[in-house]
């Protein structure tokens, strides 16, 4: 064999060997598990600064905000007392242009700046009634608002002519009043009890705020802005809600409920980046979990693909951000308030929100490290 035709039958096998061998180191560079230490002992909520480098945990029942930069703690952020831009038990987190909003129940919001420093607080208990909302209105409880341009959207428990009411509410920052009654959640309804365990699940996507509802026949999409639609689009196998244990509640049935929820296929989440929607579901797999995030395009009503995430845990819950998604690990629920929250993936925006993207493709061995 002569040398010029040595080397073309050695770089030939080169390109042949290269799609998996290039497969294979991806996925081993990016994909990170970092340590949380601190960590939170509670928390569904984290958001990523501006520039991507920095994620921020909330820490709801100590009271503060955890930051790691580049993997690693920085420092915490706690401001406690009752004041208006001070929070004992915050709730969830929203990156906003210049900083953050913080919401700390039952209806407090603060905005901070990108320093974490507080300048402005509201009172969502203290909103008008504008002019679609008839009768008597008391306002009891907001559940994780989130603010969406200049206005607020979020569960929120009320009292109208004396009679309960609880669902999804809009309010409006000018002038500041209750504006819709959007959807209406039966307090007896199974849908109910997912809310009071999973919280509410909303996403902003392509100029458009959708829920992901939790109801019977089947879950569903909701667009509730800036018109009420039911998307169509739903994974397969995931639209049914789980049989809970009944006759169970309160702090003591707390883990037996979560327990029930790590034996269910659900879809869990809702997230919106750019033109996209993604819905986060889980299905009992061997030992753990099989965690799946479909990306939805929200405009065309379809699918575009889904994806394996990486990991096995009990529960978790995402980050989108500019350079990476976290995915918070969480094991079983020990005590309502109490879970192990050791470690989160960071993976790179692009495996996810790119199109073409293979890497996290359905039976694709990733590792993390």
């Amino acid at each position: 064999m002569t040398r010029k035709l040595y080397r073309a039958v050695h770089v030939a096998l080169l390109l042949l060997a290269l799609p998996g061998s290039l497969a294979a180191v991806t996925q081993g560079i990016g994909c990170n598990r970092v340590a949380l230490d601190p960590s939170p002992s509670w928390t569904n909520s984290a958001a990523w600064s501006e520039d991507g480098k920095e994620l921020t945990l909330v820490d709801i029942l100590g009271g503060r905000l955890l930051r790691y930069s580049n993997g690693k703690y920085s420092g915490s952020v706690a401001r406690p007392g009752m004041g208006e831009l001070e929070f004992n038990q915050p709730s969830a987190l929203t990156a906003i242009p210049g900083g953050y909003l913080l919401a700390s129940p039952p209806g407090k919001v603060i905005w901070l700046n990108r320093g974490f420093d507080p300048f402005r607080g509201l009172d969502l208990l203290k909103a008008g009634k504008g002019g679609h909302i008839q009768g008597k209105l008391e306002i009891f409880d907001w559940e994780y608002p989130q603010l969406f341009g200049n206005y607020f959207l979020g569960t929120a428990v009320l009292h109208i002519d004396g009679k309960p009411w609880k669902g999804l509410v809009r309010a409006s920052l000018k002038p500041f009043e209750l504006t819709d009654l959007i959807e209406e959640i039966d307090y007896n309804a199974p849908e109910d009890r997912l809310f009071r365990l999973l919280g509410t699940e909303s996403a902003a996507s392509g100029g458009g705020d959708y829920v992901l509802r939790w109801a019977r026949p089947t879950a569903y999409i909701l667009q509730i802005w800036p018109q009420k639609r039911r998307l169509k689009t739903f994974p397969p196998g995931f639209e049914a809600l789980p049989a809970l244990p009944q006759g169970v509640g309160g702090m003591e049935g707390g883990p037996i409920l979560y327990k029930a929820l790590e034996r269910s296929t659900l879809a869990v989440g809702l997230y919106g980046q750019g033109a996209y929607l993604y819905l986060l579901a889980r299905k009992p797999a061997g030992q753990g979990t099989l965690w799946q995030l479909w990306q939805i395009d929200p405009q065309r009503d379809t699918i575009i693909r889904s994806m394996t995430l990486p990991t096995q845990a009990n529960h978790l819950f995402l980050a989108p951000g500019p350079i990476n998604w976290a995915v918070i690990e969480k094991g079983p629920v020990i005590q309502m308030g109490s879970q192990s929250i050791k470690s989160m993936l960071l993976l790179p925006s692009s495996w996810i929100e790119d199109t073409a993207s293979k890497v996290l493709a359905d039976g694709n061995a990733v590792s993390c490290h």
